[in-house]
């Protein structure tokens, strides 16, 4: 099987009903598939490699992820197995780089100072599609997995706005919004909680004190 060389990545803004729904859709496309994290950070420097976390359900894994900032894999081969190597730069257990697409979640845990009107039920993180760019069926692969994702997340009309004036900031592109880039994703409830409330933000800079807000629908 050819090794994966390349990735598309997506930086995603997701609440715990978007991450039900999304796990749900990839169950049901992807029956195959399992998720597996490793234990935190500091049960990687014992004297055995550290387990990992397995399951068939990948909202459950998310959960775990965010509450420990770790990241867990999607492999669609049920029998893949870590092959372990103790990093002694790291001074930490290390598993070789999988030679099967997979897809890698980050799951980041809230900051710790909550930006004005931040949900606490709204999750950071990263999903990185990995594959192998020579594969026609690999590319064809991460290309329908990412249009999954596009199912139940999107970075159409979001604005960066400064705070709290909510001034557009000013963008070099030629439309307003497309400095935000094709990388970022909000979620479809994530959208919905804020636009419920002009005052909500999806995401808060604090050293540049700007904000991530969804543009509400314009009438017919």
């Amino acid at each position: 099987m050819p090794r994966p060389t390349a990735h598309r990545g997506k930086a995603v803004l997701l609440t715990v009903e978007d991450m039900r729904r999304l796990s749900d859709a990839l169950a049901e496309t992807y029956p195959e598939a399992r998720y597996r994290m490793e234990t935190p950070h500091t049960q990687l420097r014992g004297k055995n490699p550290p387990r990992l976390l397995m399951g068939p359900c990948m909202y459950r894994i998310w959960q775990c992820a965010c509450r420990w900032n770790e990241s867990f894999l999607m492999f669609l081969d049920p029998a893949w197995t870590p092959v372990w190597h103790w990093d002694r730069t790291d001074g930490r257990w290390k598993h070789w780089r999988a030679h099967h697409p997979h897809v890698r979640f980050w799951g980041i845990r809230g900051p710790v100072r909550h930006y004005p009107h931040h949900p606490e039920q709204i999750q950071f993180g990263t999903i990185d599609v990995v594959f192998d760019r020579s594969s026609d069926e690999q590319r064809n692969w991460a290309t329908r997995f990412l249009r999954l994702l596009g199912k139940f997340a999107s970075n159409k009309d979001l604005e960066e706005v400064h705070w709290p004036s909510r001034v557009p900031v000013a963008s070099a592109g030629t439309k307003p919004r497309d400095r935000l880039g094709a990388w970022r994703m909000v979620g479809h409830d994530a959208r919905r909680w804020a636009l419920e409330d002009p005052a909500r933000v999806l995401a808060f800079n604090d050293f540049r004190r700007t904000a991530l807000v969804p543009v509400p629908p314009t009438s017919p």
